[in-house]
């Protein structure tokens, strides 16, 4: 006997009652899903008809001089249907902001657009972007030459070291992508420019430019090199702009033209994790994240290693030992690309350690006092220094601590994480909360790299020793149901792909309608 005749009529769920609260929940994960670009992109205008920022960061421009305006002329995609248009003949255009939010990055940027400009007049300087002093001193600077040469110069008589590269001029009269990337992190310091996604060769001096660009928070000018530099006045752009970012991060070639190809630069940023598995050249850790050899970890001294032996792992078949720094001296593995954080981020990772003492997780810290331009997340397993209390995070000149001293044990896996979010921290050890306090707002920006396992100064010994796997760096701050899930399992196993969850809808959708 069927259920239906002996029960009488069974009412079976409608497509919206099998459906709703399946597809909930997975709009719930796959919308928390990292969207990075909060932490990364810090400008991006359009010109759709207005000189408006569409990133949130409220970077709106505002006219300065001259009548730039819109022009039909667009890249092809359909993600555009204006351009903004500086026309010399007319005078002089400029857009400016006087007080931007975020532009202040000193080792990492990057500047991608679609320019559409002719070579410059004898003496003559077409400016796309600037940043420094209103009739004072510059931080960067990026124009087209009379000379046939786009120029990239930083810290024009702003008191830092001051350097300059020449590049072959983008393709006259040619609607073209530029993108201009900039990063200080050891060994590169490198400035490159791509047309069209290919890296152009540099024509004049290196482009290992000092680090870092001496000054932040200044005035951002488009269309015009606007410093106390009297050749500086004949430097209006003429030509088209649109779809113009600007990124407190180093574009990868992979995201360059991914960004061509769509203009969404909301999935090219997830974060770095390294899993002892992946490896990159010379056996260095593989970022499993960006999977483009742009973030594979940078090992420094002898005592970092990848460990393939399956049961030294909390996950999968490898993980990263160090050494004591009796034995190696200090041994760190650095995140290329870390030091803009952001306003949002995650610091995870599983850790074996061997010594019952203080040990640094990740670090960006030159000893002394903690300022607001370095961060340490550290542990200290015996619970008994007083600064560190068990589990400590020090962000933005504040340091968070358990009200009360936590230790655990050592020579077995725990899961340790910190989640910013403006200005909140919070830490965790397996997965529950330990702690959490305010610590400024706003973005975290860092004077150097993260490093993982010790200080890059090489100061007091605080060598982490021991085993780490799921090393995690995400630009997002995760809540605290993801970091208990996080605590179990791996990042890539715990976020489906984006076309997963698609699929998972589909899926979700299908049932529903079979079910009708």
């Amino acid at each position: 006997m069927n259920r239906s005749s002996r029960i009488g009529r069974v009412r079976r769920p409608s497509f919206i009652g099998t459906a709703v609260a399946s597809l909930a929940a997975l709009i719930t994960l796959c919308g928390g899903i990292a969207s990075p670009v909060e932490a990364a992109v810090v400008a991006h205008w359009a010109f759709e008809d207005d000189f408006l920022d569409s990133s949130g960061n409220g970077n709106d421009l505002t006219v300065a001089a001259g009548n730039p305006s819109f022009d039909a002329t667009v890249p092809a995609g359909g993600f555009s249907t204006k351009s903004a248009k500086f026309d010399t003949s007319d005078g002089s255009d400029q857009l400016n902001n006087t007080s931007p939010n975020g532009l202040d990055f000193t080792s990492a940027y990057s500047v991608a657009g679609w320019v559409k400009t002719t070579t410059p007049a004898s003496g003559k300087y077409h400016a796309i972007l600037w940043r420094g002093v209103t009739g004072g001193n510059s931080d960067i600077e990026i124009y087209n030459a009379y000379s046939g040469k786009l120029t990239v110069a930083h810290n024009r008589s702003n008191g830092g070291s001051f350097d300059f590269i020449y590049y072959a001029e983008p393709p006259d009269d040619t609607l073209c992508h530029l993108a201009v990337t900039y990063d200080s992190s050891e060994p590169t310091k490198k400035v490159r420019v791509y047309y069209d996604g290919v890296e152009q060769t540099h024509t004049y001096q290196t482009p290992d430019l000092a680090a870092p660009i001496a000054t932040a928070g200044h005035d951002i000018s488009i269309g015009k090199l606007d410093s106390s530099e009297a050749w500086q006045a004949n430097s209006f752009y003429n030509g088209l702009l649109d779809e113009l970012f600007v990124f407190n991060k180093t574009l990868t070639k992979t995201q360059i033209d991914s960004l061509i190809q769509t203009n969404d630069a909301t999935t090219l940023y997830t974060g770095i994790l390294y899993d002892g598995e992946a490896t990159g050249p010379g056996g260095r850790a593989g970022d499993k994240l960006i999977d483009d050899g742009a973030q594979d970890a940078l090992f420094h001294g002898s005592g970092v290693s990848v460990d393939t032996t399956a049961a030294n792992a909390r996950l999968g078949d490898g993980s990263f030992h160090f050494d004591s720094y009796s034995t190696s001296g200090f041994s760190t593995i650095e995140l290329p690309n870390s030091s803009e954080l952001g306003t949002e981020f995650t610091l995870a990772a599983f850790v074996n350690p061997t010594e019952n003492d203080v040990s640094r997780l990740f670090s960006a810290y030159n000893g002394s006092s903690i300022s607001s331009t370095e961060l340490i997340f550290d542990f200290d397993p015996s619970g008994t220094n007083p600064w560190v209390k068990g589990l400590r995070a020090a962000v933005n000149g504040a340091q968070i601590t358990p009200d009360t001293p936590i230790t655990f044990t050592t020579g077995e896996y725990h899961h340790l994480a910190m989640t910013y979010d403006d200005g909140l921290v919070i830490t965790y050890l397996d997965g529950v909360e330990q702690a959490r306090g305010p610590a400024g707002s706003g973005m975290v920006s860092l004077f150097a790299n993260l490093r993982f396992g010790e200080d890059s100064y090489g100061g007091a010994n605080e060598q982490f020793v021991g085993n780490v796997d799921e090393l995690l760096l995400l630009y997002e701050a995760l809540s605290p149901e993801m970091i208990a899930g996080l605590a179990q399992e791996s990042y890539l196993t715990l976020v489906p792909e984006p076309a997963t969850c698609v699929l998972l809808l589909l899926g979700v959708l299908g049932l529903g309608w079979r079910r009708k």
